[in-house]
């Protein structure tokens, strides 16, 4: 099964997929304080949620029940930490997960370990569910920054919200301090990914 976002080529990825800057954790820029921030900000995914700025664990967990993988991958600097709930194989073996009967098409051969654990739901800490339709995710998150269609034939449609830096960019060139994506395939939702750069400025 091919699926959406994180499977295009790495270039794509990076214009698509950025992340935060010290909007959570008590590390918010001035243009960033906590009361400002949008009512579709969240911190929790599948009951996971990003740890604070010095600590970062890296986790893959896959749900056997439901055929999901839930993934928390930080940098080992700090500057990106993403969280990623997922059926796409592709993206977990990425970031060097190695997947039973599944040949990963990496340089590297993956390596890491994946834990299979029940995860305590497929969603957000905004109630945003997996199965959801585009409508529903608008009523409680509001309208996204940006929609986007991917995949070889569009199959994909990516709701996409942002918060951008005000004024300088972070040591990649990117002005986006904060990413949430929420991914439909025939109208319902199939992945959710937070993403945030922690090192603006650098």
């Amino acid at each position: 099964m091919d699926f959406p976002f994180h499977s295009q080529p790495t270039a794509y990825r990076i214009d698509v997929v950025i992340t935060i800057a010290a909007v959570l954790f008590g590390v918010l820029t001035p243009a960033l304080k906590a009361d400002h921030l949008p009512k579709w900000v969240d911190t929790k995914l599948a009951g996971y949620v990003f740890e604070p700025v010095a600590g970062t664990t890296n986790i893959c967990v896959f749900d056997t029940k439901s055929g999901y993988y839930f993934l928390r991958n930080g940098e080992c600097d700090g500057a990106y930490v993403s969280l990623v709930l997922t059926r796409d194989r592709k993206i977990i073996s990425d970031y060097g997960y190695a997947i039973p009967g599944y040949k990963s098409t990496s340089e590297n051969e993956p390596y890491l370990q994946i834990k299979n654990k029940p995860l305590s739901g497929l969603s957000t800490g905004k109630g945003i569910r997996i199965g959801d339709k585009p409508a529903t995710v608008m009523a409680k998150l509001g309208k996204p920054k940006t929609i986007s269609l991917t995949g070889g034939k569009f199959q994909f449609t990516n709701y996409i919200y942002e918060i951008e830096k005000e004024g300088g960019t972070n040591h990649a060139g990117d002005t986006t301090a904060y990413t949430e994506t929420y991914t439909f395939k025939t109208g319902k939702l199939i992945e959710i990914t937070f993403d945030r750069d922690l090192n603006f400025g650098d």
